[in-house]
Order: C-alpha cells, then structure tokens, then sequence
C-alpha cells in the first residue's frame, strides 16, 4: 500500500469529524485592494467601501480567490509541523482548490478555517 493509499483511508476515517481549527485570522481591507491590483480586479464590490455600503452585502468582500490562496495559511497548525511538512506524510498541497466556490465574505470580518 503506497503513501497515497494510507492518505486517502485515514482521510476517510475522519469523514464527518472535525480534525482541527485554526486561530481567527482578519483579512483587512488594504490586503483586499492589494490583492485586487495584482490580478487586475477592483471591481467596486471588492474595492469600493462606500459604493460597497448601498450594495447587497453591505460593504466590501473579499475576492474568492483571495480566501481560497489563504486555506494553505488558515490550515497550517494543523497541516504541517514547525518543518512546514505534516509529520510523517507528504507536503500540503492544494488539490482541487481552483473547484471551490466560496460564499461571499465581509472584509474585517474575523475567518478561521475548520477541517
């Protein structure tokens, strides 16, 4: 049985669990805006505090693939050890991150990840 096959059958054995929690974590405004410049996106939704005020959410959000790049951050106390590598198994990766679709996010808003 390869490291693969051992993954996948302790993986199953916590479906419906939760395995670990991380600590609250702000993503601000400023990160947002920065983020919205480098992938060319200041749709006002994300970038417009008062426009985003009168708008459906209430105020800003927070670009969905902004949250799903911080699921590795949010996941690492309980992914990896000090090292950066989970103890005895192989890196984190992101499979299957580019098929999630998050639900809308308030900036300021505290998140944490839950797994």
């Amino acid at each position: 049985m390869g490291i693969t096959d051992v993954l996948i059958t302790e993986l199953k054995k916590n479906i419906g669990q939760e395995t670990g929690l991380s600590d609250w974590f702000e993503i601000t405004q400023e990160r947002v805006d920065a983020f919205a410049e480098a992938i060319e996106d200041r749709q006002w939704i994300h970038c417009d505090v008062e426009k985003a005020k009168a708008g459906p959410f209430g105020g800003t959000i927070v670009h969905g693939p902004l949250l799903i790049s911080l699921l590795g951050h949010l996941g690492s106390p309980f992914h990896q050890s000090g090292s950066g590598r989970r103890p005895n198994q192989e890196p984190f990766r992101s499979f299957g991150f580019y098929r999630q679709r998050p639900r809308p996010v308030s900036v300021k808003s505290p998140k944490h990840d839950r797994s």
